[in-house]
């Protein structure tokens, strides 16, 4: 890729993103709590947009998505304080003034959680394995964990590190776990630093951008190439493709013929 290995910039990124906002939620959101049994929340029966309309959270969309990295961290660009406004009895002015200093403290009262629309052919690849995303076809909501501010021209330029767990969505009426859960649920279940959502776009930006980067010339011979093997299968569709398939058929018809004959003689 360029800018790096592992690294996706802001010039890709626009080609295949849109509408991203900034969720602030007072209180830390869902990713911030756990109970007894060391699980994070383990569902909200509100769907996703009643959660996020809470009097007290704060959006934000005067933000862009400038970098995604493979190590799970984000880069947005953003407007205006990232903690301005949010009334919290635990979030104090300093905290506001210097976030670098009190990042334990803000990621365990304050929730941060990153929405954008991707573009059909993304969500083509995304969607298909992950059948209890949250949203509709075309959104993505990722919980974020805060890394670093830093200062930058009219903006601030603020890293962010993916929650290690999927928000997913139970839609089940009759399910008792219905509603918004992570996914694993627990803090030591194993594998649970894989954010399902995050690597599959990853992947499918990736991917997309080198069909997308090559020659025309290179396309067309792609598009032909499919082309061809398609009317190929059509053609081979009611016929034995694969010769041990059918000579193993044709010995079995055979050994039941010589059945049949010494049966009857």
């Amino acid at each position: 890729m360029p800018n790096g290995p592992g690294r996706i910039p802001r010039d890709i990124l626009d080609r295949y993103m849109y509408k991203a906002e900034l969720h602030v939620i007072p209180g830390g959101g869902g990713w911030a709590q756990r109970n007894s049994q060391g699980h994070f929340f383990n569902n909200i029966r509100d769907p996703l947009d009643k959660y996020l309309e809470k009097e007290g959270n704060k959006l934000i969309e005067q933000i862009t998505i400038d970098e995604l990295g493979n190590m799970g961290d984000v880069t947005l660009m953003v407007q205006g304080v990232l903690l301005s406004d949010i009334e919290h009895d635990k979030l104090r002015k300093v905290m506001v003034e210097k976030p670098n200093n009190y990042l334990r403290e803000i990621n365990t009262n304050v929730g941060f959680l990153l929405y954008f629309q991707m573009a059909d052919e993304i969500r083509d690849m995304v969607v298909r394995t992950l059948p209890d995303k949250v949203g509709k076809e075309n959104d993505v909501y990722l919980p974020l964990m805060l890394e670093n501010v830093a200062d930058s021209r009219e903006q601030y330029r603020v890293t962010f590190r993916v929650f290690p767990r999927d928000l997913v969505e139970n839609r089940s009426r009759n399910n008792m776990d219905r509603g918004l859960h992570f996914k694993p649920p627990n803090n030591l279940h194993p594998g649970s630093e894989n954010q399902a959502i995050y690597s599959k776009l990853l992947m499918a930006l990736s991917q997309r951008f080198r069909e997308d980067e090559k020659p025309e010339e290179d396309k067309m011979k792609s598009e032909k190439l499919q082309a061809s093997v398609q009317a190929r299968i059509a053609e081979q569709s009611y016929k034995f493709t694969d010769e041990k398939i059918k000579s193993a058929f044709q010995d079995r018809v055979a050994a039941k013929k010589r059945e049949g004959a010494e049966g009857g003689g």
